[in-house]
């Protein structure tokens, strides 16, 4: 996953109820940030996060956007300096049919994610928001989270202060290892910086 030991980066923890924790996984819908290397397949760099398997990224995820765009193939390469990539189970309807990966009626799109050439001299690596969606959030965002991720800062304040009654499911909330209370946490976090975020529940033993 990304590199979360870069000292600048704002670490924050919170231990939360396990009634709560679940809420926390629609955050994932906003995005987390990854880096990998140049041409590594979308396929490849979802084998690196924690709970997805090849099995499950065959049998789960059905939609795939690419910069906006349905892609079908997840041995694409990833190339250039930023690209957004969200992931979804089977969406209902026709769209649903018209997006899925591979799908009959693929033919009804009026465009598709196409493999990028020429770029791949570009020598950092290629920074990639993910996006988790639906059941695919519900299933893995909770590990992906006690693992930790790299979120925008002001998505996670965003995220609470639309939820008051989640601040109450939050037992302890710290920032760079020093404890602040939940209410204060904006004024702690630079808005437009990244951050490391990890939220455990009090069921988990560590």
């Amino acid at each position: 996953m990304s590199k979360v030991d870069t000292p600048q980066i704002p670490r924050v923890s919170l231990l939360v109820s396990p009634a709560v924790l679940p809420r926390f996984t629609t955050l994932l819908q906003n995005g987390i940030f990854l880096e990998v290397p140049q041409g590594t397949t979308i396929c490849d760099m979802l084998l690196t996060l924690p709970g997805f398997t090849a099995e499950y990224i065959r049998n789960r995820v059905e939609t795939v956007f690419l910069d906006g765009l349905p892609a079908d193939n997840m041995g694409q390469k990833l190339f250039g300096k930023a690209t957004v990539l969200a992931l979804s189970a089977a969406m209902p309807g026709l769209a649903g049919a018209i997006f899925r990966k591979g799908g009959v009626h693929a033919s009804l799109r009026t465009e598709s994610a196409t493999e990028h050439e020429g770029i791949s001299t570009i020598k950092a690596p290629v920074q990639i928001r993910l996006k988790l969606f639906n059941i695919i959030a519900v299933e893995r965002g909770a590990l992906l989270l006690s693992e930790g991720c790299r979120f925008s800062a002001s998505a996670l304040i965003k995220f609470l202060s639309y939820r008051p009654p989640l601040l109450k499911g939050i037992l302890q909330l710290s920032v760079n290892e020093q404890t602040v209370s939940p209410d204060m946490l904006a004024d702690k976090l630079p808005m437009n910086d990244r951050i490391h975020l990890q939220v455990r529940s009090t069921n988990e033993r560590r």
